[in-house]
C-alpha cells in the first residue's frame, strides 16, 4: 500500500524488504531444521512402539501365559514401569540434542539440574 504512494514509495520498498527477507530467513531455517525434526519423528515413533512391546510383553510375562526362569508373575507390574521409565529417559536423551536452541546458556543451565 505504501508503494502506491510517491513519498512513501521508499518506505514502503524497505517494509516489503525487510517482511520478505524475515520469511525467508525463518523459511530457510525451517528447511535446515528438518533433518533434525525427522529425527526426533523417528525417535518418537520407535518409543512408541516398544512401549507398545514392553506393554504387551510384561502383560503376557504377568498374565503367567510365558514365564522367565527366576522371575516372578507379580514381578511383571513394576519391572513394566521401570522399563517405560528407561525407554522415555533414553529417548528423551536421543531427541533433547536435537532441540532447537539447546546449546543455548538458558537450556545449559536447565540441564545441570537435570542430570544432578
Amino acid at each position: 500500500m505504501l508503494i502506491k504512494f510517491p513519498w512513501t514509495r521508499a518506505l514502503g520498498k524497505t517494509v516489503r524488504d525487510a517482511l520478505f527477507g524475515t520469511l525467508q530467513t525463518g523459511w530457510q531455517a525451517f528447511v535446515n531444521y528438518l533433518p533434525n525434526l525427522l529425527t526426533i519423528a523417528f525417535v518418537i515413533f520407535v518409543t512408541y512402539f516398544l512401549l507398545r512391546l514392553s506393554k504387551s510383553f510384561f502383560r503376557e510375562l504377568g498374565g503367567g501365559t510365558f514365564s522367565l526362569p527366576g522371575f516372578y508373575a507379580e514381578w511383571a507390574q513394576p519391572t513394566y514401569r521401570i522399563a517405560t521409565f528407561l525407554i522415555i529417559a533414553l529417548a528423551a536423551v536421543v531427541a533433547f540434542p536435537l532441540l532447537p536452541g539447546f546449546q543455548s546458556p538458558a537450556f545449559q543451565g536447565i540441564s545441570v539440574f537435570w542430570v544432578y
